[in-house]
């Protein structure tokens, strides 16, 4: 059957049953306050939280959002604004940024082979220098490597995770870059297996929000609640 079925036990129908509907007006009751405190809505989750409600409630029991509502609005806008600033100076394409450095020379050929000639020596692909631009790129690589190996895996039972539409690739793919990020400012931690796991909810409910103006930055939300 479904969920409360018979062959469910009693404690887990008892933490599957549906939220009342005055359970959902305590939680919105809270959220429009002027400041929202996080001590009533804590133990309102205990019971669970209601999926419309759930990506704005999580944001504030994690410490993203702060409790006075006039600031949300400032607050995301910086960490959003902050977290595709970490995408823009993070993930650079060396050829890019080679020739961003050259002063707009190209430094691939029509063939998309490196020109030589336009190349510093310590900035060759093949040049064995640990302050090389390509050095970094390929660090970036090995780590990307293990994290594709394990966001290939995440809830391989959801199909919001796993299939072959175009969307459900473009979500694994905000997995991996955010979780790339994290590495690149943790070096001292870098990508621990694993890691996948804890984001993929935060990113699911951030993605599933009913606001399509909060599901759009799902990515950059969920990041900052990871780090967080």
């Amino acid at each position: 059957g479904g969920p409360g079925g018979p062959g469910v036990k009693p404690e887990v129908k008892e933490c599957i049953k549906p939220l009342n509907p005055a359970s959902v007006e305590q939680f919105k009751h809270e959220l429009e306050q002027d400041v929202v405190s996080t001590k009533p809505l804590r133990e309102l989750s205990r019971a669970g939280v209601p999926s419309s409600l759930r990506s704005i409630v999580w944001k504030l029991l994690l410490g993203y959002l702060p409790e006075e509502r006039s600031l949300w609005a400032d607050e995301l806008a910086t960490k959003r604004k902050g977290y595709e600033q970490f995408c823009e100076e993070l993930l650079l394409n060396p050829s890019k940024a080679l020739d961003s450095s050259n002063g707009g020379v190209e430094v691939l050929g029509e063939d998309g082979q490196l020109l030589r000639t336009d190349v510093a020596g310590g900035d060759h692909p093949l040049t064995l220098d640990d302050n090389n631009i390509w050095s970094e790129f390929h660090k970036d690589n090995d780590i990307m490597e293990q994290i594709d190996r394990d966001v290939v895996r995440t809830h391989p039972d959801i199909p919001f995770f796993n299939g072959e539409h175009e969307e459900t690739s473009q979500h694994r793919e905000n997995l991996k870059r955010a979780l790339l990020i994290f590495a690149k400012l943790n070096p001292g931690i870098k990508y621990v297996q694993g890691f996948n796991e804890l984001l993929a909810p935060l990113y699911y409910i951030f993605r599933t929000d009913p606001d399509p103006a909060m599901a759009r930055h799902a990515e950059a939300d969920a990041f900052f609640c990871f780090v967080e």
